[in-house]
């Protein structure tokens, strides 16, 4: 008998028959199944289909799906539906991403809560779903290139002496951004040449902070006597320092004491020692702060803080040096330090500050 004709061989070979149509079904039917969500898709961002829905009341579902882009927590989720269902918010998938309604929003139901005395882990809460809705927002602008700052932006560098300088934008051409110069940097040793490339770093509105990698082009001086450098603009972008809380920069007299650690019996002793130095905050969050000292400190120490913002409740926090870089004027240092000890009405008092939602 012909071995090829066998009823073993036929039925093999149906069952390969059944298994090559069967997996082209299913390959025909993701296929379809893909081009109607991709059409979904196309519906959904089409300009019409948005105009229709941004202002449509705030639904449940459209609070769960921006949940799900800013990884809220379930507590802020219902923080979020009762803030909308209260107000009426449109459509928060689109409205999310107007600042002033946002803060009109949020500075509201804050007033609401310091009349209400609510509990400060309420609050807190509060401005944790705040700084999250505009990390979300942020992160669909991510910036790509320099050509979109804004005159006026600050810039930092640091040369080889770990000495900080402050630049600022004066002009943003497509041939070139025009940076002003502080008072000593022309005349400094450790001033990079012509046509080498530098790091500067920057910070956005919304607090998100930028290193770019540039070329200088030129120094000069403007009509004023000003002096300036002239560098390229720049493709190489990278976000650094994604920060837990939003900083602002400040300038405000301030106090610190040393913090001594000691180490007894494998635990940790901290004591607060009696003298205060005077400071100055640069910047400030609830997380930490920069400020400027005549004092050399090195890396690692503790401090702790005395301070006052917008009323004169004195607030208080301890935490590490973690940087120390020479200032621009070269005789104060300006000192970063990682908040370990602060209270939750102490961060929610600098959330308020930051954020401009004073209590009446």
């Amino acid at each position: 008998m012909d071995k090829t004709l066998s009823p073993v061989n036929a039925r093999q070979d149906s069952f390969t028959y059944l298994f090559i149509l069967g997996a082209a079904i299913i390959l025909i039917l993701l296929f379809i199944l893909y081009l109607i969500i991709r059409h979904i898709k196309n519906i959904h961002s089409s300009k019409n289909w948005i105009e229709t829905h941004k202002n449509l009341p705030t639904v449940l579902k459209n609070v769960k799906n921006l949940a799900r882009e800013a990884a809220l927590t379930k507590s802020e989720i219902s923080m979020l539906w009762s803030i909308c269902k209260k107000n009426q918010v449109p459509n928060i998938e689109y409205s999310y991403r107007d600042n002033k309604l946002m803060d009109q929003l949020f500075s509201a139901e804050y007033q609401d809560m310091i009349v209400l005395e609510v509990d400060e882990e309420k609050i807190q809460e509060l401005f944790s779903l705040r700084y999250k809705l505009e990390k979300c927002h942020e992160k669909k602008l991510q910036l790509k290139s320099t050509r979109s700052l804004k005159e006026g932006l600050s810039f930092t560098y640091n040369d080889e002496k770990k000495r900080l300088w402050t630049l600022t934008l004066l002009e943003n051409k497509e041939s070139g951004m025009t940076l002003l110069l502080p008072s000593g940097f022309i005349e400094s040793e450790n001033r990079p040449e012509p046509f080498t490339k530098i790091t500067l770093s920057f910070s956005t509105p919304s607090d998100t902070r930028y290193k770019m990698i540039t070329r200088i082009i030129r120094y000069e001086k403007d009509n004023k006597d000003r002096p300036l450098m002239t560098v390229t603009t720049s493709d190489q972008l990278e976000p650094i320092l994604r920060r837990l809380a939003k900083r602002m920069d400040i300038e405000t007299e301030c106090e610190f004491s040393a913090i001594k650690l000691e180490t007894q019996k494998n635990k940790k002793k901290f004591t607060v020692m009696e003298n205060r130095y005077p400071g100055k905050l640069l910047d400030i969050s609830a997380t930490g702060c920069s400020l400027k000292s005549s004092l050399p400190i090195k890396k690692g120490q503790y401090l702790k803080l005395y301070f006052q913002l917008n009323n004169p409740e004195l607030l208080e926090a301890s935490g590490i040096i973690i940087v120390t870089n020479r200032a621009q004027d070269g005789k104060n240092f300006i000192i970063h330090v990682k908040f370990e000890q602060i209270s939750i009405s102490a961060q929610n008092r600098i959330y308020a500050q930051i954020y401009g939602y004073n209590a009446l």
